[in-house]
């Protein structure tokens, strides 16, 4: 029959899906129905990663009613969730072929990869062949992992915005003067290659020229090396499940800052990686 939808409900039913984790990305639409009533109808994207608590804890449904979970219940279906293949990178694509991918960088990785000795000349450079040998194919389907890593630019909306760059240059050491500020959303290796342009870009340079040497030599405030390397991490070590996350690149007068969305490995604390410690 519906009801009447007033900004209070909006703000009430918002206030409820908040209190929903893991975070999900949920849209509720408002349908007319007659009159001034209306339904409210929240439709759950079919990538459910689980198991989710509301307001802090796990919840069941058993016939017509809904009680709390039972924690061995929980820990079980959180162990069960922790499995490789069930992360959302090892998953089958929505509608994404082979066709969809950039078969030059593809190509590009595995020469890279043979002339760094990290893997033997596997024969051929058909692009089928080479997601099936790094494993991105699995029983005739595309893994979202081979998007993340060779998508062409256009099938990144409105599938895959998570595969985001945000880049931004402050006056000042905070964010209420914005001197340059950039999105790109493409693979991970353009995404690499974009950040280091961004850095090259606004990073101030200081030169030197040495009495015995004809030309000058160029220093950057932070060593690149350091920069590839958090670069790499930061898209290397996140959370690619989360529609809504980015990797960020921050620079301001006092400051460099790069970011990701993600959590650390269950185990390890934020003081633990200050010190000698597992590597998981």
């Amino acid at each position: 029959m519906g009801q009447e939808v007033a900004d209070s409900t909006r703000q009430d039913v918002a206030r409820e899906l908040g209190k929903i984790e893991p975070q999900v990305v949920l849209d509720p639409d408002v349908v007319p129905v007659e009159g001034e009533r209306s339904v409210i109808v929240v439709s759950m994207p079919g990538d459910r990663r689980g198991p989710y608590v509301y307001d802090g804890r796990p919840y069941v449904r058993q016939g017509p009613t809904t009680r709390p979970m039972e924690q061995s219940t929980h820990e079980e279906r959180l162990v069960e969730n922790r499995d490789p293949r069930r992360r959302w990178e090892a998953r089958s694509t929505q509608g994404v072929t082979t066709e969809d991918l950039d078969a030059s960088e593809i190509t590009r990785t595995i020469n890279a990869a043979i002339d760094r000795g990290r893997m033997e000349e596997p024969g051929t450079r058909d692009p089928k062949d080479l997601l099936r040998g790094l494993g991105l194919i699995r029983n005739g389907e595309l893994l979202n992992a081979a998007v993340v890593l060779f998508g062409e630019d256009d099938v990144f909306m409105p599938d895959y915005p998570q595969c985001l760059l945000r880049t931004a240059r402050f006056r000042g050491t905070t964010k209420s003067e914005l001197e340059d500020n950039r999105q790109v959303r493409a693979n991970a290796f353009t995404l690499f290659r974009r950040a280091q342009q961004f850095l090259r870009e606004h990073l101030p340079i200081a030169s030197t020229v040495q009495p015995d040497a004809m030309e000058r030599e160029d220093t950057p405030l932070y060593p690149m090396e350091a920069l590839r390397e958090a670069l790499a991490s930061a898209l290397c070590h996140r959370d690619y499940g989360l529609q809504g996350s980015s990797v960020g690149l921050a620079i301001y007068d006092d400051r460099l800052e790069i970011t990701n969305t993600g959590t650390l490995p269950p185990g390890i604390s934020i003081e633990e990686l200050t010190q000698p410690h597992r590597s998981r």
